[in-house]
């Protein structure tokens, strides 16, 4: 009796439930739909949409993507996101993160200026150099052109003519440490003259009006434009110092003292001020001051040679015992520590006020942070291509600080390097011919070069 009783009410409802359904108009549906049989729903009946608007919606979505890609390689979207957000003039775009040539439409890079320009560039994340035509922009009012004689290899154009940071525009033609002397300036041009010795670091632009650019720190202004690897204000990309000549704005233009020989003074202008500006900026430069230096390369060496002139007690800390003479004898520092040693490390504990790490390989952060006293910070200038492991309680514990620097301002890289020239810091050097280039790289990616590879550009590049 139960289940006829179940049976009839079951019955009861579903007539209730179709008399509703009769009775109750439905909404007539947006577009066409038909229904089917949902198997795994357990019959439920369900509407899909026909697979005509299917096919329509997926043509309109291709032809947006098409259109979109289209925008990207040709940078035509740059320009209307810029309409869009003027921040982002000058700055890199989003299709600047994957490796392609710079496509454009219209001229080859050596008709894009007036000026013909030779030097040597990487075509793709393969890194190779080979000769490259291009052309610089005729000098303008306010204008200096120069001779380049001389060029640094920073470790930034061994990650960038790879692609290690995944912004890479190619043909790239690296260079951020040029010295050479002027040729010709601008009906404007106040500070300098035909003859004087300059150079260009990090920076060819920036927008002039932002916080920033006003207290002189044209290397954090959102608009900023490098020297290479970057857009300028008529959207041709910039080319840097492997090359033979070079124009700039005279705001970016460098004074070179008269007792620095070029090529020495070539990577100060990268090396130097990236090491000379965190120094100042967080009051590690007070004699006295204990600092510690992470790794002995083209950033290590020359944060050493600073740091001993500002008068502070340096102790250097390397991967690598054999550097320790060279640390101690000839670099001049205090100390010198294994950082792959637990117990030198664990004797260092809490002796440091500061550590300025130049490495820009993974490595690991704890064992620097317990080398420093309660307050102490580590200021980052290294750039690895991997993110670092950061725990938060070796911070904690000693309020310690982890901070990043990145190059310096216009003003504060003519202090540097007049500095530099009171007290004659010289990096240290190996002057190569250009077509060494594609070697030297090999031997930066090694570590084998002491400490920095100058590029003789005035003797050895010659135009094909």
């Amino acid at each position: 009796m139960p289940s006829s009783s179940s049976s009839s009410s079951s019955s009861s409802s579903r007539s209730s439930s179709d008399s509703d359904d009769d009775r109750t108009p439905r909404a007539k549906p947006f577009a066409c739909r038909r229904p089917i049989r949902d198997i795994l729903g357990g019959g439920k009946v369900v509407d899909v949409v026909l697979w005509k608007d299917i096919r329509v919606s997926a043509a309109i979505l291709v032809g947006i993507g098409i259109l979109w890609y289209l925008f990207e390689v040709t940078g035509y979207n740059n320009r209307f996101m810029t309409l869009l957000c003027p921040c982002r003039a000058g700055t890199i775009r989003r299709s600047d993160l994957r490796a392609h040539p710079v496509k454009k439409v219209g001229k080859a890079p050596e008709e894009e200026h007036p000026v013909k320009a030779f030097g040597w560039a990487a075509n793709d994340p393969s890194g190779v150099f080979s000769p490259f035509k291009f052309s610089r922009r005729a000098t303008g009012d306010e204008d200096v052109r120069f001779k380049i004689l001389y060029c640094g290899i920073c470790h930034t154009d061994l990650h960038l003519a790879k692609n290690e940071w995944g912004m890479s525009r190619y043909p790239l033609l690296p260079g951020h440490e040029i010295t050479g002397v002027v040729t010709e300036v601008g009906s404007k041009v106040q500070k300098y003259k035909v003859g004087d010795r300059v150079g260009v670091g990090c920076l060819v632009g920036a927008c002039h009006k932002c916080d920033s650019c006003e207290n002189s720190l044209e290397n954090y202004c959102p608009q900023q434009i490098l020297t290479y690897n970057s857009l300028n204000t008529d959207s041709t990309m910039t080319y840097g110092g492997y090359s033979d000549h070079m124009v700039a704005n005279e705001r970016y233009i460098v004074r070179i003292p008269y007792n620095l020989p070029l090529d020495v003074a070539a990577p100060l202008l990268c090396a130097g001020i990236t090491t000379y500006s965190p120094l100042r900026y967080f009051g590690l430069d007070k004699p006295g001051m204990k600092v510690g230096v992470v790794g002995l390369g083209g950033l290590g060496h020359v944060a050493v040679k600073l740091a001993k002139a500002m008068g502070t007690i340096v102790t250097v800390i390397s991967t690598s015992p054999r550097k320790k003479q060279e640390a101690l004898e000839v670099l001049g520092a205090n100390s010198f520590l294994v950082s792959t040693n637990p117990e030198e490390m664990q004797a260092a504990m809490g002796t440091l006020d500061g550590i300025i790490d130049t490495v820009s390989a993974a490595h690991a952060l704890v064992p620097l942070l317990f080398l420093l006293k309660t307050n102490g910070m580590i200021i980052m200038v290294g750039a690895p291509a991997k993110p670092l492991e950061l725990p938060t309680f070796p911070l904690i514990i000693g309020r310690r600080i982890v901070a990043g620097s990145c190059i310096g301002g216009l003003k504060e890289t003519q202090e540097m390097i007049d500095f530099a020239g009171k007290h004659n810091i010289t990096p240290q050097i190996e002057v190569v011919p250009v077509d060494y280039v594609n070697t030297a790289m090999e031997r930066l990616a090694k570590g084998d070069v002491k400490y920095r590879f100058v590029l003789d550009i005035g003797n050895t590049l010659k135009a094909t």
